[in-house]
């Protein structure tokens, strides 16, 4: 199964960014700054993203990009399944209506597996999808009826061929602190009008009620509520805990520093004073050195970056810290733990 990424992004912004990590620390970028940085484009010192505007083409003939719940140009990809040994090959496209939460109700189907009601003695959510098994060898079985959306404060809902949407603003001021009354509710008929060109709520002010309730019913049963509208940015420095973390105090006993999203605090749009205590692991008893602590000073806002000065110059990489090896020694004989001090954040005023 292979399923393509949730349409073209807008991190770009209209005319584009030559660093797309500027945006997730809320940082603008000025069409004159990216010109500074012209030549460095596509090149292995840059981060570019492409603007808006080539989001949309790139989502043709769906509205939008991804981020919108409410518009196919940000949930609709493409999905490609094949099982010879199972599944006879069609070349067939299927029109059913599919979530991505269907996948695993589908694969456990498919394999003939019951989903453990409970996991290392934890009672397991029950599963929110539904099988398309069925659809791939019958073209003619119905898909599913009903599936909500909801994402950065955009809501939306696809029932028996109809989708309501909301179209919040995905930018300050109404952005980030409610105002969901600012809110335009549209419908669109996707069975004769997969490409929204066509907002029917003023004609169907009923069916828009209906679906208006049908959402809150939905995102009800499946925790979609409170209506969160942070923006990406609020919800990226926010850390969560990863499934595969044991401790806070990341060891590792390579010199890079790196490690699953939710092991190590988000350093997004702050000033966190990151250091390191590195460890020279020699076999040999008498030869070992003590430990020397390393600061890994982030840049601040605008670029996700850290700098080392463990080796004979300086080093950086993108989205991770990275130490050199002390002249001398060997990678198998040093261990490094990571330490962070988020440093004080201002107060955002609200509005």
């Amino acid at each position: 199964m292979a399923v393509s990424d949730n349409g073209g992004s807008g991190e770009g912004g209209p005319d584009g960014t030559f660093n797309e990590w500027r945006f997730f620390n809320g940082l603008p970028t000025s069409t004159e700054l990216s010109l500074e940085h012209l030549d460095e484009l596509g090149s292995p010192v840059s981060c570019n993203h492409y603007p808006t505007g080539w989001a949309w083409a790139f989502d043709t003939p769906f509205p939008y990009w991804k981020g919108w719940a409410g518009y196919e140009g940000g949930v609709a990809d493409m999905c490609l399944v094949a099982w010879p040994a199972k599944i006879q090959p069609q070349r067939e496209v299927r029109q059913q209506y599919v979530h991505a939460v269907d996948v695993v109700p589908t694969l456990y189907e498919l394999l003939d597996i019951e989903p453990p009601a409970e996991l290392r003695g934890y009672p397991q959510s029950p599963i929110e999808g539904e099988s398309f098994a069925a659809s791939l060898t019958d073209p003619t079985v119905p898909g599913k009826q009903t599936q909500f959306h909801a994402m950065l404060g955009q809501r939306s809902i696809y029932h028996d061929g109809w989708l309501a949407c909301t179209v919040h603003p995905p930018h300050p001021p109404l952005s980030g602190w409610g105002n969901f009354s600012h809110d335009r509710r549209e419908l669109y008929n996707l069975t004769e009008d997969r490409a929204q060109s066509t907002d029917v709520a003023v004609q169907e002010p009923e069916r828009l009620e209906t679906l208006k309730s049908l959402w809150y019913y939905y995102a009800g049963r499946y925790n979609g509520l409170p209506l969160d509208d942070r923006t990406a940015l609020e919800q990226g420095g926010t850390s969560r805990p990863g499934a595969f973390c044991r401790a806070v105090c990341w060891a590792s006993d390579c010199c890079r520093a790196s490690g699953r999203a939710g092991c190590l605090p988000g350093l997004f749009a702050g000033a966190d004073d990151v250091g390191a205590r590195t460890r020279r692991r020699d076999p040999r008893p008498h030869r070992r050195r003590p430990g020397k602590d390393r600061h890994l000073r982030s840049p601040g806002p605008g670029a996700r970056t850290a700098w080392t000065e463990c080796g004979e110059r300086p080093e950086r990489r993108h989205g991770a810290a990275v130490l050199r090896p002390v002249s001398g020694s060997h990678p198998r004989h040093r261990r490094m733990r990571l330490w962070f001090r988020p440093a004080p954040q201002p107060d955002r005023q609200r509005e």
